[in-house]
């Protein structure tokens, strides 16, 4: 018998919690607390105040309001035009653009960073950048 793992899809456009778990995606453009890791097969988006309890993953984190993460996060892409702050450490197999402004407090692992605004990268100590890309 073939089971198939039906994820959800969470909007918040208010004031909510989510439970941590599989997501299909995750929108809030409000404020919201996700309390627990959580797994998103697509994106997270974020226009308000979010709060991630736990781990994050996602294809794709945007951020154009405000995010903390407490523990650790690993994404496809991330853009981020307002502030995120990330306890953890964080993995971005592809593409990070910062024009806003950007913390990551333990290790950092990105492919291709594009920063216009602030990046603080906390815990840098070993870290050796590459060449830089073209605008």
């Amino acid at each position: 018998m073939k089971e198939e793992s039906q994820a959800r899809v969470a909007r918040i456009s208010g004031a909510g919690h989510l439970p941590g778990g599989e997501y299909e995606s995750i929108h809030i453009s409000g404020s919201a607390k996700i309390d627990g890791d959580a797994v998103c097969q697509e994106d997270v988006h974020v226009s308000g105040a979010a709060t991630a309890k736990g781990d994050l993953a996602a294809k794709e984190i945007h951020v154009s309001g405000s995010m903390q993460v407490e523990g650790d996060a690993w994404a496809e892409a991330v853009r981020i035009s307002g502030s995120a702050q990330f306890a953890g450490g964080m993995e971005v197999c592809g593409e990070m653009r910062v024009s806003g402004s950007a913390h990551i407090c333990k290790a950092a692992r990105i492919q291709q960073l594009r920063a216009a605004g602030s990046l603080r990268l906390l815990n840098a100590r070993g870290l050796k950048p590459t060449a830089a890309l073209p605008s």
